[in-house]
């Protein structure tokens, strides 16, 4: 074998790609003749354990604890079998440099169980996270032929099938990274070389470089390499055009994950390649490119890094490229702090004529007519019921009833007039729907309808450009708790169908469409709730968007999704205080992303206290009005078993209140001091998955989103910020956050929170909408569709969301 396998892995590692011969492999030929007798060939990696592996497939693993002169015995447990030995592996599938248990079966299928980092430490705590298929094995591969082994340089195992000719096809992981599929196709890397069969094929890192590198080992033990130029099948966006030896041609450099270079430099006709360029840089590069720029005019281009958050550095060209054993780079030296546009913005050119290529923001993209996806026309305004006669609606059969479609595709729905019937409907109000528009539907049913049992009507659309098409029925029960019925049939869409009980008179009952026949997973309805995981699940489509440029649904106060009874404030009840129907947990698999939540201690007479999430009126008065939700303590139970369920999702934890009072609060606040802001600390320490000591600048909006998702091994990001204004009054400044911690200061990111204090819908959405115009900054902007109701009204909170002045 040509891997070493141990449970903190170094250097020894097993990578495969690109073609035998040529620009991917280069031939180096016999490198060992075959064993005729032993001979020391220096100390092996110095970091690599010892493992047995037993025929059941359990292991017992021995630390290395001196540079290989010494091993130190952990777990004797430390892998109890799963499977045969011949198919369990020990391969780094994660890319966090521990080794994992990797069972790989005759038809090529895979299961993976994690490394928890225990190694044996805590005997209460698993070594290994349960087993769980990561592929199925492609179809017709021949048996026993699936390996892995990290081809590309990530740190990642990737698929490969060798087959019996010595050919080799390539399947890279892409786990943790966001996409659909585990693993992404980069097709035949080794077309086979005459003389090698499967048998014979093994893959190892022979030159220190990082590189697995081909080999083929022989019956009488001779060894053939052919070494791995690090050109991996990125599809093109590897390469780079870069004039290196400053003779005015463009030579070709191909740049790896971890900014390793290698080129071939420009003679004309031909291309002659000189190996590698640029060793690669030991710092996380995944949400920054490498590019080439001449930008101190010497007319030798430079080796650039930019940033996600568009800051640039820059290491100068000395001019030795084409010189063996020289220096190709300069120190680095920061060229641009950022120019207030994400990386992805930043693009290097000569704009004055003066040789020097200056930082410039790419142009921004317009629309045009041929991929238009909007209507730029007005659609009839929908209805909405004054508050001023919200007494008056009563529950009948009869009246009117609205249903808003929302169209989020490309297409028109196109309603079919003459094909629809509404015979039993006094008024029918229904019609085209162009690309990202709504329309609010109106039917009134009719007060003599032959068989209320059944009074019906049905819109027929189709979906213009598309063999596809569906109907709204319109329908009721009489006697029944809800008499008004809608039933969205989308079956000749592809989809399913849904009856929705109407839920109050004149209350809408809404059909959301995205997506295409030409996308890749069809059309998305609201009638069915995709992963929860949606991050994760769309991160190919939004992974180089900052953070200020995704919407993500969030949600008010919460963690008020029950009241508790810790606080015993004067005039708090549900219906003013309970502002969710949902608990965290319920709320993140909803989709939200973004929460407010308002933690105190609630003090009792004894002295003792707990943390609870709270929604009062003011928090400093002498008796705040309001009431308790839920405890901190199962706040942080329902994010962890989230996250632990749906890893690479961004979660944003806004924190406010941040003081005590007590269970009868009669004589003003507790204002924390250090003991209990440390205890708080300690809560916040059990949130899982949090990102410490990220760089910010007050920026932490122009962060990618694949930088944060990518975070703790591909789990993603829990971040954490805290309102400390009332931390003020007894804890220092600089006690007051604890970023290696992963627990930040509210102002780390640029937030714009508009309350609009209305109680009319119209002016609250005309409001809402105004303020989003005006906001031509960057980071993130709050927009808040909630009417501020009276101080006295018979409504509560949740009631309000199924009102007829609410349009939606």
């Amino acid at each position: 074998m040509f891997s070493t396998r141990f449970p903190k892995q170094c250097k020894v590692d097993v990578k495969r790609l690109g073609k035998i011969e040529g620009s991917i492999w280069d031939k180096k030929g016999t490198i060992f003749k075959g064993f005729t007798s032993w001979k020391s060939i220096g100390p092996f990696a110095a970091a690599a354990d010892l493992i047995i592996l037993y025929s059941d497939g359990a292991a017992k693993v021995w630390k290395n604890t001196n540079n290989g002169k010494a091993f130190t015995a952990l777990d004797a447990n430390w892998a109890t079998g799963l499977a045969p030995r011949a198919n369990v592996h020990f391969e780094d599938i994660d890319g966090d440099g521990y080794a994992d248990y990797v069972i790989v079966y005759s038809g090529g299928s895979v299961k993976w169980a994690r490394n928890t980092h225990n190694n044996g430490r805590d005997s209460s705590k698993k070594n290994w996270e349960s087993a769980a298929t990561i592929a199925p094995g492609p179809a017709g591969i021949p048996a026993d032929s699936a390996r892995l082994r990290d081809v590309d340089g990530d740190g990642k195992a990737d698929y490969l099938i060798v087959y019996d000719g010595g050919a080799v096809k390539a399947l890279r992981n892409t786990i943790g990274d966001g996409n659909s599929r585990n693993w992404d196709d980069l097709g035949t890397i080794a077309p086979g070389v005459s003389g090698v069969t499967s048998e014979m094929v093994r893959f190892a890192d022979m030159d220190g470089d990082g590189l697995s590198d081909f080999l083929a080992v022989a019956d009488d033990g001779s060894i053939r390499m052919w070494k791995n130029l690090g050109i991996v099948g990125t599809k093109g966006s590897s390469m780079r055009f870069a004039d290196l030896n400053g003779d005015g041609k463009d030579d070709i450099v191909s740049v790896d994950a971890k900014g390793r270079s290698r080129s071939w430099v420009n003679k004309g006709l031909s291309f002659e390649p000189i190996g590698e360029i640029a060793p690669g840089l030991n710092e996380d590069l995944s949400s920054a490119r490498i590019e080439f720029a001449d930008v101190n005019g010497d007319g030798y281009d430079d080796y650039i890094v930019i940033y996600g958050g568009g800051a640039v550095k820059a290491y100068l060209n000395t001019k030795n490229i084409l010189t063996d054993g020289a220096r190709n780079w300069q120190n680095a030296i920061t060229i641009s702090p950022g120019v207030g546009e994400p990386g992805s913005k930043v693009r290097f050119a000569d704009l004055n004529g003066d040789g020097y290529d200056e930082d410039d923001k790419e142009e921004k993209e317009t629309c045009r007519s041929a991929s238009k996806t909007y209507y730029d026309k007005e659609m009839p305004e929908g209805y909405y019921m004054n508050w001023n006669y919200i007494d008056s609606q009563s529950v009948s059969i009869q009246g009117w009833q609205y249903i808003t479609i929302v169209n989020l595709t490309p297409h028109t729905f196109k309603y079919d007039s003459e094909g629809s019937h509404h015979y039993q409907m006094t008024n029918w109000d229904f019609g085209d729907i162009p690309p990202g528009k709504s329309r609010q539907n109106a039917v009134e049913y009719s007060a003599t309808a032959a068989n209320k049992v059944d009074s019906k009507g049905e819109a027929y659309y189709s979906i213009e450009g598309t063999k596809d098409k569906f109907v709204v029925e319109v329908t009721n029960h009489d006697l029944d708790t809800y008499p008004k019925r809608i039933i969205f049939n989308l079956r000749g869409m592809g989809a399913s169908w849904r009856e929705y009980n109407c839920p109050k008179p004149e209350t809408p009952v809404t059909l959301v469409i995205t997506g295409s026949p030409a996308y890749e997973d069809g059309y998305i309805t609201s009638l069915v709730h995709g992963g929860a995981g949606w991050m994760h699940n769309i991160k190919n489509v939004i992974r180089d968007r900052t953070l200020d440029q995704i919407v993500m649904p969030g949600s008010h106060d919460s963690g008020m999704s029950t009241i508790t009874g810790a606080l015993l404030a004067f005039g708090g009840t549900w219906q003013n205080a309970q502002t969710q129907n949902l608990n965290i947990n319920s709320q993140l698999w909803a989709g939200a992303r973004w929460f407010v939540l308002r933690i105190a201690t609630i003090h009792k007479p004894s002295g003792s206290y707990e943390f609870y999430a709270l929604h009062v009126n003011e928090e400093t008065n002498n008796s705040p009005v309001g009431a308790s939700g839920e405890k901190f303590s199962d706040i942080i139970d329902e994010i962890n078993d989230f996250t632990s369920q749906f890893p690479g999702e961004v979660i944003i934890l806004q924190f406010r209140y941040l003081l005590g009072l007590r269970e009868s609060p009669i004589i003003g606040p507790i204002y924390w001091d250090d003991d209990l802001k440390d205890e708080f600390f300690d809560k916040l320490k059990e949130i899982k998955n949090r990102c410490g000591d990220l760089e910010h600048e007050r920026r932490f909006h122009d962060y990618k989103l694949r930088t944060l998702t990518n975070m703790n091994s591909g789990k993603g990001c829990v971040l954490i910020f805290l309102d400390t204004q009332h931390m003020d009054q007894k804890i220092e400044e600089e006690d007051q956050i604890w970023e290696k911690e992963g627990i930040y200061r509210k102002n780390a990111m640029s937030i714009r929170d508009s309350w609009p204090n209305l109680l009319d819908t119209k002016a609250i959405a005309e409001y809402t909408i105004e303020k989003w115009k005006e906001n031509t900054d960057s980071g993130m902007h709050i927009a808040q569709w909630l009417t501020t109701l009276p101080i006295i009204v018979k409504y509560s909170i949740m009631q309000i969301a199924i009102l007829p002045t609410n349009p939606a």
